[in-house]
This record gives C-alpha cells, structure tokens and sequence, in this order.
C-alpha cells in the first residue's frame, strides 16, 4: 500500500547531490545506520515528507501523527557526496501486519553470502490510544537497494512474546496497555525496537535493541538469531545489558556495536535520553551520543574511556552511526540533526568526524552545522 493513501506522499529520488551535510528539500530526516560493500556508503534514515498531500506543512513536532519510510543515500567517495536513492522500505498498510502502521529505525547487515540482513522495528496500531506496539523485523536484500523479502512474522514481538520477554528480566508494562502512547507507568512508550546485528558465523546474528529494565531504566537487548530458509529465527534472547551508568537516563535507543580492529574489541553507542514522560517538553529533555567498551560481544560492557561515557553533550545530535573507522580511534560518523537548532538545519544529517580510544579521554563530537571535521 502506498502511503499516499493515508495523507503523506513519499517524494522520488531528489536530483541533486548532496555535499557532505544531507539536507533534503522535501524530507524531515532522523536516526541513522549505515553498511559499506564494494561499490561504496550506504546511508539509511527514518524520513517523513514536509509537506501532507494537501500542500500543507508538516513541522518536526508533528511527524509522529503521520507513517514514515526509511530512505537510502549513497555515497561512491567517502561520504563526501551523497546521492537520493529514494524509499528503501515503507508500512504496508495492512492493520494485520506487524508493520502495518509505521518503519521505525534498524539496520543493514551485510552477510557472508553478499546479501544484505535487513533490521527494522515495525509498528501496529492497536487503538488510537495504543499506537505505539513495536516488534522487532527482519528481511533480507541482494544489494543494499530495495528488499527482496521480509519476514511475514517478527523475530521478536512484546505482545505474542510477553512471557518469554518477561521471564528474561526485562520490564514490558500490561499486556493490556503494550503501545500506549502516554508511556509506561508514568515513563516513557514502550522500548523494544531498533535492531542491529553482526553475522558471527555463517548464518548466526548476534543482535542487539532497544529495551527496559524498569519504566525510566533504559537497556539493550540482545539476542542469538539464525537466517533460516523461510526466514529468521530467534534462537536465544539474553539477559538484558544494564550499562554501568544506566540510571543516568531513561531510554537506551538505536544501539550499535562495531569490532574495533585496532583494539581488538567492540565499542557500543547509544542514543541516550532523560526523557521522564510522554509530552514533556523537548527544551527539558537532554539527548547524548554515549560509547561502551567491551572486550566480548557479550559483554560485560564498560564506560568508553577514562572521561566517562559522554561523548556528545546537549541536544544537537542523535542516532549517531559510524560509517567508516581509521586507525587510532578515528571514525566517521552520520550525524542526525534534531529539532533544537536553527530551523533551515532541524532534522537533517550532517557528516562528521570524531576520534577517541579506550586508553584516553574521548574527543568531544563538536556539531559543525554544515558538516566538516569535528
């Protein structure tokens, strides 16, 4: 089902290339995640058209009143350039499907055999106070362009799975009120979304996304999943990772794990939010980019370097992921603008660079509006 069915349309491929900093004229553009083959960057965000069928305006604060998609840029030179490859994925409409209402934010996995793991959360809206249940999906692409599957089932899902999640020891609210969209328990909406995964051996994903541990008690989960022949399968959900300073906010969002060669270990970031309560203003809700170090895939996960885990303060940036890693720490990173900056840069993606290492005090991610080094 196309969108434009429901009030939104989703615009072609812009023309034009875009240097460095991505800022699209007929998208509102947020989160990101990313993957590098053979022929160059691949680039993917959450995107909503800035205009509704009718012509009108649809402002940032407006965006979760209508269905996003999650569009692809591609970049053949390091990220120096980028061009519209227009919607890679979009909701199918259907009120049955996991995915039927809204794409929420994931990732692309590139596999052994050259195929492309496709990682999304997926959205069903129950009622109109509900409309916010989450389920994490899987699908697989021959190339990194379009989807040439995904799986008619989620791998994960808080309603048919709420036992087993539970049992686990993570925090679902009642099963009753799953997606209610004044939050949990007085905290914010439900978190179990935003997956991303690395191919451990032929076949095996280790995957990792967005949890709770308590209603204001952010955390990752993680998980084995198998690439079956009719699809994926969740093979073992692990215990939830609590990050050391985990009290510090409330929401652990699109997380993200990268080997890093040089060290011979991971490094996980988080988008992490103090956000107390659904509706709370956004001038009192404080956004950073966080990193974590571990030794094992599996943890135990540690703060990222002796000056703690911070590694972007205030509220320029969020959704962060490194396309590139260099030696010595160095690593380039898509940067997702949010709505606390000047308006012709709100919800754009700028391009930067930053570097820290396990041993020393991580280099502040210093926003540069139009892009450039940081």
């Amino acid at each position: 089902m196309n969108l434009d069915v429901v009030g939104v349309p989703i615009p072609p491929a812009h023309a034009g290339t875009f240097k460095r900093h991505i800022v699209h004229p007929d998208l509102w553009l947020w989160d990101s995640w990313s993957y590098t083959d053979e022929s160059g960057w691949h680039l993917y965000s959450l995107a909503l058209s800035r205009q509704d069928m009718g012509g009108r305006a649809i402002t940032p604060s407006q965006r979760n009143d209508f269905p996003f998609h999650i569009r692809h840029f591609f970049s053949t030179d390091q990220g120096q350039t980028w061009r519209d490859c227009g919607c890679f994925l979009e909701p199918t409409g259907d009120a049955s499907s996991y995915y039927g209402a809204n794409v929420w934010s994931g990732s692309m996995t590139q596999l052994e055999s050259g195929q492309v793991v496709v990682g999304f959360t997926g959205i069903r809206r129950q009622t109109d106070e509900r409309k916010f249940l989450q389920a994490v999906g899987f699908g697989l692409s021959e190339d990194g362009h379009s989807p040439v599957s995904i799986s008619s089932e989620p791998v994960s899902c808080p309603l048919r799975d709420y036992t087993d999640i539970r049992d686990k020891g993570y925090y679902l609210g009642l099963r009753s009120d799953l997606g209610e969209n004044s939050g949990e328990e007085g905290g914010p909406i439900l978190a179990w979304r935003d997956p991303f995964c690395i191919e451990v051996e032929p076949g095996v994903l280790h995957a990792w996304w967005s949890a709770k541990v308590e209603p204001r008690v952010g955390a990752v989960a993680q998980a084995r999943v198998l690439v079956a022949d009719d699809g994926f399968v969740l093979d073992e959900l692990f215990e939830p990772i609590v990050l050391p300073d985990a009290k510090d906010y409330t929401q652990a969002e699109v997380p993200k794990v990268y080997p890093c060669k040089s060290e011979g270990s991971y490094m996980m970031l988080v988008a992490a939010c103090d956000r107390l309560f659904e509706g709370q203003p956004d001038i009192e809700v404080n956004k950073q980019l966080r990193v974590y170090r571990s030794q094992e895939m599996l943890g135990p996960w540690e703060i990222g370097s002796p000056a703690g885990s911070v590694v972007s303060e205030g509220k320029s940036v969020f959704g962060c992921s490194v396309i590139d890693q260099q030696p010595e720490g160095k690593c380039r990173m898509a940067c997702p603008v949010t709505e606390m900056v000047a308006p012709e840069d709100q919800l754009t993606i700028s391009i930067q660079d930053f570097g820290f290492n396990s041993t020393s005090h991580a280099a502040r991610l210093k926003f540069t509006a139009r892009g450039g080094d940081a």
